[in-house]
């Protein structure tokens, strides 16, 4: 699949974390896997990952976030969006993980229903944010949160 969109032109990968390596702390693999990738990728190609926070212990996703950092690695979502992610959940995990890895850029991708979602993500120090419906761009519009 990285090849073709690599042929396709793009210039962003996302990947999804591999969780079989990592679960069984496979880390050499997972390095393998991160070097193949790169090799297939250009170096106008942007390389991100998602994770799944809710599966790691916040242990290993420091780990993951220092072993992508080491690869030059600098931009990672929480989470793929698949499950329904409490906005709270997904900024707390990302919060965390800057903490510890404060040059890994963070996008944020939990979902926002409500105002008090929107007050959260206004005050939080997150590098990006992906919405997956109108009615957070609604509410984000609302809250002029896209020019601050």
């Amino acid at each position: 699949m990285v090849e073709y969109a690599i042929k396709s032109g793009v210039n962003t990968i996302d990947v999804v974390c591999p969780t079989y390596y990592l679960c069984n702390r496979k880390y050499e693999k997972f390095r393998e896997d991160i070097k193949n990738i790169q090799h297939m990728c250009s170096d106008h190609t942007e390389i991100r990952y998602i994770l799944e926070y809710r599966q790691f212990t916040y242990e290993l996703l420091y780990k993951i976030a220092q072993i992508l950092l080491d690869f030059n690695i600098k931009t990672i979502y929480p989470s793929s969006g698949h499950f329904l992610d409490d906005i709270s959940d997904n900024i707390l995990a990302a919060a965390l993980i800057n903490k510890r890895v404060p040059e890994i850029n963070i996008v944020s991708n939990g979902n926002i229903w409500n105002n008090d979602h929107i007050k959260l993500v206004k005050n939080s120090k997150l590098y990006g944010l992906r919405v997956n419906s109108l009615n957070a761009l609604e509410l984000l519009s609302k809250e002029n949160i896209t020019k601050n």
